[in-house]
């Protein structure tokens, strides 16, 4: 049996005791509140160990560790819970939560394991009230006093603001359930609905690109020797199934026009890398077959299984993108997005969405603003987020642009 099995199966049998058997939770909560009152205690005594300042460096490799949060609903128990794992979400789906977003911004990320200089997110839980929450060491005990218990660490953030990090803030409908956020526009929405509780933690924005942790962050003495395996990308559209793809090899482009694609001169595409090369992450492309979908989108590797969860087939690597910009003179590659109803932003670079009816689905790829303010303007596609950074199609390199 391989590892991550192993891992899944203790996953959801812990899930399935935080879930469905109150009593063992409740037992799990004690036990986890003394460990707790350990923390909090080494937590004030060692406060100057999270007051550190903390230097560039460090901040941008801690972001290897950053991951999405999966937001589910449940509209019979009228619970709000937020997870990071696919064994949990699909544990809960199973369940009767579903997906839950308010728009393309939606959601963030945090830490999946202690970095330099943050601090554990509790999950709470209130059996009575069927309400979770989030709470640091320091409040844990007040809400305690409330009937609410620890249900997991659900994962890592700054206790202030520092390393470009953002507030997550808190809403609830007292007695009912919780909410959280980090951007200023869903904030504005949940405070006319709901009361403000405060900030629980600094965490980052849905669209931040999260390094591969075998990648070196700051690793740019390459950035001019890597240009050399730089290949041009050729964008495809299909007018029946209105789907767009994105080739780099000429055998390949000549089989997508004999099924009916032709090329595509409102877009220039771009340059990606060949090869990897040091610093640079694969890019997937995946495709969706169902005919009501009929949709060929790229993915970086912490997002891909999200989707081949849901129809999609993995077709290969694409090709090499930077996941930040490291070198100068890269350009963000920006996803673009038509057809579906938002349901939420869950991982780092996609979105995962709920069919609504419509026949129109496509996911377009651009480092042009232009082509994004056309794209947004006059076909009413929503702009998601970056899936890494890539170079202008007119960046000199030494392979044949197609």
């Amino acid at each position: 049996m391989k590892l991550s099995h192993v891992f899944t199966a203790v996953l959801l049998s812990s899930t399935q005791l935080a879930l469905a058997a109150p009593a063992e939770k409740a037992t799990h909560g004690v036990a986890a509140a003394r460990h707790l009152e350990s923390r909090e205690v080494l937590y004030k005594d060692n406060g100057h160990t999270h007051e550190e300042e903390i230097d560039e460096q460090t901040c941008e490799e801690s972001k290897k560790h950053l991951v999405s949060i999966i937001p589910l609903w449940n509209t019979n128990t009228k619970d709000m819970i937020y997870v990071t794992l696919h064994a949990e979400q699909e544990y809960l789906e199973r369940k009767g939560y579903e997906h839950y977003s308010r728009g393309p911004d939606f959601g963030w990320k945090m830490f999946n394991k202690e970095v330099r200089g943050s601090v554990p997110l509790y999950r709470l839980w209130n059996a009575a009230r069927k309400d979770r929450m989030f709470a640091t060491d320091s409040d844990v005990q007040k809400y305690k006093s409330l009937g609410y218990s620890v249900e997991v660490t659900a994962g890592y953030v700054y206790p202030k603001e520092r390393c470009g990090a953002i507030p997550l803030h808190g809403f609830s409908k007292p007695g009912v359930y919780h909410e959280y956020t980090a951007t200023q526009r869903e904030r504005g929405i949940l405070a006319a609905e709901l009361h403000y509780q405060g900030i629980a933690g600094f965490v980052y924005p849905p669209t931040v690109i999260t390094p591969s942790p075998d990648v070196d962050t700051h690793d740019t003495q390459h950035c001019e020797s890597n240009k050399k395996y730089l290949i041009g990308v050729t964008p495809l559209w299909h007018a029946v199934h209105r789907d767009m793809v994105y080739v780099t090899d000429p055998g390949e482009i000549a089989l997508f026009k004999q099924k009916g694609y032709g090329s595509y001169a409102a877009s220039k595409g771009w340059k990606m890398f060949s090869k990897r090369v040091p610093g640079s992450v694969p890019l997937y492309r995946l495709y969706n077959s169902d005919p009501a979908v009929i949709d060929h989108m790229f993915a970086l590797g912490q997002t891909k299984g999200a989707w081949t969860s849901r129809g999609y087939i993995e077709e290969g690597i694409a090709g090499y993108v930077y996941p930040d910009g490291r070198c100068t003179g890269t350009k963000r590659l920006e996803q673009l997005w038509m057809g579906y109803e938002f349901v939420t932003k869950a991982y780092s670079a996609t979105s995962i969405y709920r069919k609504v009816g419509r026949s129109h689905q496509d996911h377009e790829y651009t480092v042009d603003g232009n082509e994004v303010k056309w794209l947004t303007d006059s076909w009413k596609y929503r702009r998601q987020v970056s899936v890494g950074y890539v170079y202008h199609p007119s960046t000199p390199s030494s392979e044949t642009i197609y």
